[in-house]
């Protein structure tokens, strides 16, 4: 149960100062002074109201650095020059950007150290379940089955260039990249449409770790460490 008090319970406590010290400047201020001490009251509580309402903002911005409505596939690629040490990526299979990921790494946009994918299991219930989710209706067999070949091949094509794949089961309504441990896309899967028309949050570390960030972190490793190697499973 949330003991906060309430919006209204705050206004109300904020009209009752005002009222208490109005009272205070009628009864013991002269009345000369009385009239600019007033006014200089209300000033003084319209600038902390405007404080109060600029510092929640400015909390807010500390968690999301920005949001993005539409994510090309452009933005992968700037993604990708910020990467410093490690990078990780979940999603459904990293079809959409193979080619540009190979023409990144080429380029050396991508770090020489750990990178790791998080796709679907092709042989779960949760293929069906991510593809239900993206065309808004129930897919037919061919569908399921041609999405499920998809993660395989892209899986195969990944370990190839020695990305290590993890396949999961539990199918999560966003992708995101997470840049070493400073930065995160977190691109939110909305019913219907595909991954590249949902919105898009940036989350930084920043001074102190983001609760957010940190969120997202510990999931994907949760998730990573419950999940099947990709490598060993296209061996069997």
């Amino acid at each position: 149960m949330d003991l906060r008090p309430q919006w209204f319970e705050r206004f109300d406590a904020f009209v009752t100062i005002l009222v208490f010290l109005d009272l205070i400047c009628a009864v013991y201020i002269t009345p000369a002074h009385a009239q600019g001490f007033r006014i200089l009251l209300f000033s003084l509580a319209g600038v902390g109201l405007i404080v109060m309402v600029v510092a929640r903002r400015l909390r807010a911005l500390r968690f999301v650095a920005d949001v993005i409505p539409k994510f090309s596939f452009a933005d992968n690629r700037d993604v990708w020059r910020l990467v410093d040490q490690e990078y990780a990526y979940i999603g459904v299979s990293g079809d959409s950007f193979f080619q540009l990921f190979c023409n990144a790494r080429g380029k050396g946009l991508l770090p020489s150290g750990r990178i790791r994918f998080l796709m679907l299991h092709p042989d779960r219930e949760c293929v069906r379940e991510s593809k239900r989710h993206e065309l808004g209706r129930e897919p037919s067999d061919d569908e399921v089955k041609m999405a499920a070949e998809r993660i395989v091949n892209c899986a195969r094509q990944y370990i190839a260039l020695g990305v290590e794949v993890h396949f999961y089961e539990a199918y999560a309504r966003y992708w995101a990249h997470f840049v070493d441990d400073s930065e995160a896309y977190i691109g939110y899967l909305l019913q219907g449409q595909s991954g590249l028309e949902g919105p898009v949050l940036r989350l930084r570390r920043g001074h102190r770790h983001n609760p957010l960030l940190k969120h997202f972190h510990q999931e994907f490793e949760r998730l990573w460490g419950s999940a099947t190697d990709a490598a060993t499973y296209l061996r069997s």
